[in-house]
């Protein structure tokens, strides 16, 4: 029995920081962001490159500008190397280092400073940076997803374990799942995946064990996202699996809402936004359109999140 009063190990309790909540973070897109260096090479590089750099300048000269000298800058608390991290894994492995510069000094300027400075935007800064790409010309739609096959199809057919799985789980539960969705599933290759971060699921998920074990973001929005999204690519019969992994929906359900700032207060507003967010996503994914479909998405539900809270705040007061 402890008599002094202190708590010792295990039960050691640390408090939550900025900084250790951005540095978990950065930490969590680390596995995503090197197999999709890998992956893309030196052009994926200096996009990750670019868009750190010119991120961290804008904020170094807006705090110059902006900042007397006794707050501390956002920079070193790194929310701004996570922004701009995050953008650079949502761009096209071919984006020209203009554009990455100017959409990350929007990222920074106007979404995180002229939105209503850090901690109070609404609206995640990293998809206006990718709506300005978008505007530039490049684009992460979807074009001729079933012309593209996956180099480890035919080892997930003939695999045993597929086998057993039909046998016994798929095929008596009514399910139809074909070697190719798991093949993109397990596949660490391009696969016509929309940005340096898209189409990496098993990095991907190292990273959300991080994210979702630390509760850095709750789990309601992340599920509601996906099941608005499953939800329309069903109604419009679309492959599922497919539209899912290669975009950059998987990425959003992590990262795109793990700002405080950027998701509902209440756990129902959570879920509401989670489904308009997600269903709107894959709306703009099938529907042909937009350049950055699911990025728009996130800006047009992301407009009504105040209304959302505002609407849960009268109906809580009228009960």
């Amino acid at each position: 029995m402890n008599v002094t009063g202190h708590i010792s190990f295990p039960h050691v309790f640390q408090p939550t920081t900025v900084r250790g909540i951005y540095g978990k973070l950065i930490l969590a897109l680390l596995p995503v962001a090197a197999f999709g260096v890998h992956r893309g090479g030196i052009t994926a590089l200096m996009v990750v490159i670019v868009a750190v750099g010119t991120g961290v300048v804008s904020e170094f000269i807006l705090d110059m500008i902006l900042n007397s000298g006794d707050r501390q800058p956002v920079s070193r608390n790194g929310r701004i190397l996570y922004l701009t991290v995050f953008l650079s894994l949502m761009l096209p492995f071919d984006t020209p280092p203009v554009v990455v510069a100017l959409a990350a000094a929007v990222t920074v300027v106007v979404g995180v400073h002229l939105m209503g400075g850090t901690g109070v935007y609404y609206i995640n800064p990293v998809f206006l940076g990718l709506l300005v790409a978008g505007v530039a010309g490049m684009s992460t739609a979807p074009v001729h997803w079933g012309d593209l096959a996956v180099p480890s199809t035919a080892l997930v057919a003939d695999s045993r374990f597929y086998q057993f799985m039909m046998d016994y789980v798929f095929i008596p539960l009514g399910m139809r799942v074909p070697p190719e969705a798991i093949s993109l599933i397990v596949n660490l290759g391009e696969t016509g995946a929309v940005s340096i971060g898209a189409s990496l699921v098993v990095p991907l998920l190292l990273g959300a064990v991080l994210v979702l074990g630390e509760d850095l973001i709750p789990a309601g929005p992340v599920a509601a996202y996906a099941a608005g999204a499953v939800a329309v690519l069903y109604v419009a019969d679309a492959d599922i699996v497919d539209l899912m992994v290669r975009s950059n929906m998987m990425l959003v359900f992590f990262f795109g809402m793990v700002e405080p700032s950027t998701r509902p207060v209440r756990w129902k507003g959570m879920v509401l936004y989670g489904l308009l967010a997600g269903g709107l996503s894959a709306l703009f994914l099938v529907v042909p359109g937009p350049s950055m479909p699911v990025a728009a998405a996130m800006v047009i539900v992301s407009v009504f999140l105040p209304l959302i809270d505002q609407l849960l705040d009268q109906l809580v007061v009228r009960r």
